[in-house]
């Protein structure tokens, strides 16, 4: 029994290994992001490490379709994510309220308690 495993897993990594290349153009060309496609490829590997080998007649197709379906799970899951900022993207200016005190008299540091 331990032989057959190590056999099969020797086949599925050699299986694996092969088509990376193409397996990570694929899911970096849906997400645009490299961490995103290595994210997807791990999650391909433990989806390939679990297929009956036997059962599968085209290797690469069926291993693209597993990197493709995993890739739109991951946009599904960035969309949900993705966060819209509400205001300005640089901050303003401090505009102090008049009672409030001077904290420094350097001209470059903000000088007002608003800022702390």
């Amino acid at each position: 029994m331990d032989s057959e495993r190590a056999e099969w897993t020797d086949t599925a990594t050699e299986v694996f290994v092969a088509h990376r290349n193409l397996l990570f153009t694929v899911a970096y060309e849906m997400l645009g992001s490299a961490a995103d496609a290595e994210d997807v490829l791990q999650e391909t590997w433990l989806r390939w490490a679990g297929v009956d080998l036997a059962a599968v007649r085209d290797r690469r197709a069926y291993l693209v379709r597993i990197t493709t379906r995993q890739a739109l799970t991951r946009l599904r899951t960035l969309g949900r994510r993705k966060e819209s900022y509400v205001g300005s993207w640089l901050p303003s200016r401090c505009s102090p309220h008049p009672t409030w005190p001077r904290t420094s008299s350097s001209p470059t540091a903000c000088r007002w308690r608003c800022c702390w």
